[in-house]
């Protein structure tokens, strides 16, 4: 039997076993090694596939984080953890982490008679009751929940009016009624070598990582007193981990991040979550230097004017061209929020190629934000991404 076991090795479970193997190491060094943890990582399909949310050479981070303050430390922790990784993995040249700044884009005419920057992101604006739901601070613009966020975790962010934007950015095309937000400690990850080099580090450790493996349900086996029951060092029961094509693993503890397979894998929590399709791309920029990382940060506009959604929470956002890529003369551009439904995500493999609707959705989004010499109608590289989300923002 298992001490844990974790099921599903992307951005997250990865980052778990990695942190269960280094508390196993911490174990051994106190020569306590008949306590040592028995650890194993579970991959439905192979490590860095494409089928979840972990893929796409590149990832915002950030942490003035419009969803919620309460956030906040956990993102912290998470680009530290980035960054000690790849400190340790600095003889094989895994460049991890990218700190090249986040730029988040409202509109003051979007947000009504909210037009002055005091309104926006002064006192008044970043006071809000926790308990609301994650909606509402959405609603009251991303500019002003993200200095909420900034302000009471002090992370240095800095505002702009529209004609610094101009100044500052020449990439973009800004509107007269634009204000942003700069966080020059945000940034972009790169998701592939992340989740290998998490992975490597706790097999390192001592934990076993296996690949396609299909786990099916998760059985709870209680047994014992109450005051047992949550102790991995006694009887107090244990978790079955049924397998398709292959024989049931027995685990004291399991971690679950089964990503958009959430809902199947625990079901109590189905009504809680669904898993959206959200589209990006690559854009050819050619071989111009201001879309560099070194020159341009990841960026997030909140809408575009000629949006048809009705969702008011869709927003476009994009990376800079990485000059460690193979492709370094590409930036990446997505579409966050579309509320296209995904009813079960087992049918959907493989997925479904990007449409020629969707690649046209998101060309218009592009194609008003950036310059016109980043020739939307070159794109290449159509991918989309599975989001499981939950309406709370705490669940």
């Amino acid at each position: 039997m298992w001490d844990v076991v974790v099921v599903g090795l992307g951005g997250v479970g990865s980052f778990a076993l990695r942190s269960l193997a280094r508390r196993k190491r911490d174990i051994l060094l106190t020569k306590n090694s008949h306590k040592s943890l028995n650890i194993l990582g579970l991959e439905r399909f192979s490590i860095g596939h494409t089928h979840g949310s972990s893929h796409g050479k590149s990832r915002i981070y950030r942490h003035a984080y419009f969803e919620h303050e309460h956030y906040v430390p956990l993102l912290l922790y998470s680009s530290n953890e980035f960054r000690l990784l790849e400190q340790q993995h600095e003889s094989k040249k895994r460049n991890i982490i990218m700190q090249c700044g986040t730029l988040v884009v409202d509109s003051v005419k979007k947000l009504g008679s909210k037009t002055n920057k005091e309104k926006i992101v002064g006192k008044d604006s970043i006071r809000h009751d926790a308990s609301k739901e994650q909606h509402h601070h959405q609603h009251q613009g991303l500019v002003a929940a993200c200095h909420r966020s900034a302000n009471q975790h002090n992370i240095p962010v800095q505002y702009m009016t529209s004609l610094e934007l101009r100044k500052r950015y020449p990439q973009f095309i800004f509107q007269d009624d634009d204000i942003g937000l700069l966080e020059p400690g945000g940034g972009f990850v790169r998701p592939e070598l992340a989740v290998r080099a998490a992975l490597d580090d706790a097999m390192e450790g001592g934990a076993k990582v296996k690949e396609n493996v299909c786990v099916t349900s998760i059985e709870e086996v209680v047994e014992g007193t109450d005051d047992n029951r949550d102790s991995c060092d006694n009887d107090g029961g244990h978790v079955i981990l049924h397998v398709e094509d292959g024989d049931d693993i027995m685990a004291k503890k399991v971690i679950v991040s089964g990503g958009a397979w959430m809902g199947k894998l625990i079901p109590e929590w189905s009504s809680h979550l669904h898993v959206t399709r959200q589209i990006q791309a690559w854009i050819d920029v050619g071989n111009d230097a201001s879309y560099e990382s070194y020159e341009m940060p990841t960026w997030i506009r909140s809408s575009w004017s000629d949006s048809s959604s009705d969702n008011d929470e869709v927003a476009i956002y994009g990376i800079p061209a990485d000059p460690l890529s193979n492709e370094p003369s590409w930036i990446k551009v997505a579409i966050h929020g579309r509320n296209d439904i995904v009813d079960d995500v087992d049918e959907a493999i493989p997925r479904p190629l990007v449409t020629n609707g969707e690649m046209k959705e998101l060309q218009l989004a592009a194609q008003d934000f950036l310059r016109p010499d980043a020739d939307t109608t070159r794109t290449r590289k159509k991918q989309h991404s599975w989001l499981s989300s939950s309406p709370y923002p705490f669940y």
